[in-house]
């Protein structure tokens, strides 16, 4: 069966499992692993999941850098027992753009199929504070060894990126607690971190200015957030409306629990705008 589609996703659909049991979730999302051994979250937006009835639109390469490609495999993720759950089943990117899936997940085994990882979220600056643009792409290197990809996204209430940065049980030479550098468009940015699969963390890059390059267009600049990793209302907002729900609980548990369905309000609803 074929569903419907924009700018090459995949609209995947079917029965999910937890434990056995059907799954019932506020928060369905989605990677993309490459045939080099790279995982992108490359859900548009998270879902949800009720009574084991679940649907979640999965973007390509040519919308978000390091998303679906013939020969890349899909895994799904969620939340539940407070903490990210991966699919023990993946598919392989399709022909027809639409997919029809029986996924199981197991508490047990919280990975599932996809490898271990460093998460990272955040936006990508100029040194005056202006926001790069949607699409921008940035690639993660452990020394000349790529370990991540991602870009830039605007979908909702969410502007920023999130990258997966692998380990070497995926990629040889992305070892664990090596340096990590980043390149923005190509361009190297002046941020580094530290590889260490299993954890997350929040990262904003500034990439300096080319000769002769002047400050962004008018009508384009956002102001970067006045310190990096605190908590606070937007911040968790993005975080966890990005697909980095984990870390939204781990940055900001208080804040974070509000915003990703473990306390009594609302998640977000995309009437949300954290550029104001």
């Amino acid at each position: 069966m074929r569903f419907p589609v924009r700018g090459g996703r995949v609209v995947l659909r079917g029965r999910l499992t937890l434990d056995g049991s059907k799954l019932d979730a506020r928060w369905l999302g989605a990677v993309v692993l490459s045939k080099d051994g790279l995982v992108t979250p490359c859900q548009l937006a998270l879902s949800s999941v009720r009574r084991g009835r679940g649907s979640i639109d999965v973007m390509a390469n040519a919308e978000a850098s390091g998303c679906g490609v013939p020969g890349a495999e899909i895994a799904l993720w969620t939340f539940a027992h407070d903490k990210i759950i991966f699919s023990r089943d993946t598919w392989r990117w399709p022909r027809n753009r639409g997919l029809r899936v029986d996924a199981s997940f197991s508490s047990a085994t919280p990975n599932g199929s996809v490898p271990p990882r460093a998460e990272f979220a955040g936006g990508v600056f100029r040194p005056d504070g202006s926001e790069l643009p949607g699409g921008t792409r940035i690639d993660a290197y452990v020394g000349a060894t790529r370990c991540g990809v991602t870009s830039v996204r605007r979908t909702g209430s969410f502007s920023g990126f999130i990258l997966a940065v692998v380990g070497p049980d995926s990629v040889p030479g992305c070892t664990r607690g090596s340096t990590i550098t980043f390149r923005v468009n190509g361009r190297p940015a002046l941020d580094t971190a530290v590889n260490e699969p299993g954890r997350s963390g929040t990262l904003d890059l500034t990439v300096p200015l080319r000769a002769g390059e002047s400050r962004a267009p008018r009508g384009r600049r956002s102001l970067r957030p006045p310190s990096r990793g605190r908590c606070s209302l937007n911040s968790a907002k993005r975080i966890a409306s990005g697909g980095v729900v984990s870390h939204a609980l781990d940055q900001c548990r208080d804040v974070g629990r509000q915003h990703v369905g473990l306390g009594e309000r609302d998640a977000i609803d995309g009437r949300h705008d954290d550029r104001r």
